[in-house]
């Protein structure tokens, strides 16, 4: 990411125990589960998942580059160890399209965090994987579009106002096709 405030959005825990993954045949390190999907009955990822391919019609350059401050919260596969059977969910930043529905990115853990042995190493994935994304423009006054799992929270918190202003008030700008 170059420029900008760290994204905030992704701090939420989403849901759906398990989910088909496409094999990426990716080796990964070991990671904790404290990120795993878990039975949370507020959010869903479809609509994260149906928006994407608009924001990427919309935002990314003719060589696949993405908006500096998008983030993409990717389900990982479950860990070959079975520490994580139903996989994790981590925040990828620097997206790039790779054509033929498969995009990259670069894992943003907290180095000192849990699974901070994860922190810069790169992940291909597809549509199917994504849990959420979130994009901060410059002329948004830092608030987001996407941010799926925010905005589920906040509409079912006792304090989700203090979320919702975080967020533009529409998760996809009107002139967006």
């Amino acid at each position: 990411m170059t420029g900008g405030a760290p994204l905030l959005g992704f701090t939420l825990i989403a849901a759906l125990a398990t989910l088909p993954l496409p094999s990426t045949g990716q080796s990964l390190p070991p990671v904790q589960c404290q990120n795993a999907p878990g039975p949370v009955a507020f959010y869903d990822p479809a609509a994260a998942r149906d928006s994407f391919p608009i924001l990427v019609r919309n935002t990314f350059t003719s060589d696949g580059t993405a908006p500096d401050l998008l983030g993409v919260a990717v389900l990982f596969p479950p860990d070959p160890s079975g520490e994580c059977p139903d996989g994790t969910i981590e925040t990828l930043l620097n997206i790039r399209a790779l054509g033929d529905g498969l995009f990259e990115g670069i894992v943003a853990a907290d180095a000192s965090g849990p699974n901070g042995h994860l922190a810069g190493v790169a992940f291909t994935f597809d549509t199917t994987q994504i849990w959420d994304w979130q994009l901060r423009t410059p002329n948004t006054d830092g608030r987001f579009f996407g941010a799926y799992r925010l905005r589920a929270f906040a509409a079912t918190a006792s304090n989700g106002g203090a979320a919702l202003l975080q967020l533009m008030p529409d998760p996809l700008p009107a002139d967006w096709n």
